[in-house]
């Protein structure tokens, strides 16, 4: 009668931001951009996966920056991530660190594989990576760091 989904997940622990910063580039006054620089220490344990996100003034819209590395080149070792010069004087920046699974991780892989391959024909199919079983989808859990900052 009924259809049944299960899935598991593991908790990541929260990986605090020990630095948020930025600075402005050397333009007049009227001109004047930052960029953001976020620090991070990534735990000694392999297999660490991130998702690194600024928002401009709300959560509720798109990231201005939407980044998921993850410590194969710094295992244990202080991240740190930036951006370009693209932030104004004023502006209010909500950033985000998630702490990851590998299974969440390899699953918003497969979905972004699959979005790049729709329609092209000369991209590799790609299949989506469910962790669901008996559907098709994500079971997770989102451990994170938050810092909202304002441009001065």
């Amino acid at each position: 009668m009924g259809r049944h989904l299960t899935g598991t997940a593991t908790m990541p622990a929260r990986v605090p931001i020990d630095t948020v910063e930025w600075k402005f580039n050397d333009r007049p006054e009227d001109q004047r951009e930052a960029y953001v620089l976020v620090r991070f220490q990534d735990p000694a344990t392999a297999g660490d996966y991130y998702r690194f996100q600024i928002h401009r003034d709300s959560i509720s819209d798109d990231p201005e920056v939407d980044y998921t590395p993850d410590d194969r080149l710094n295992n244990g070792q202080e991240f740190t991530l930036g951006t370009s010069y693209e932030f104004d004087p004023g502006d209010t920046l909500i950033t985000t660190l998630y702490h990851l699974d590998k299974a969440y991780a390899d699953f918003m892989q497969s979905v972004d594989d699959a979005r790049g391959a729709n329609g092209n024909p000369f991209a590799q199919p790609a299949g989506i990576r469910s962790t669901v079983q008996g559907g098709l989808g994500v079971f997770t859990v989102l451990s994170y760091e938050r810092r909202t900052i304002i441009i001065k």
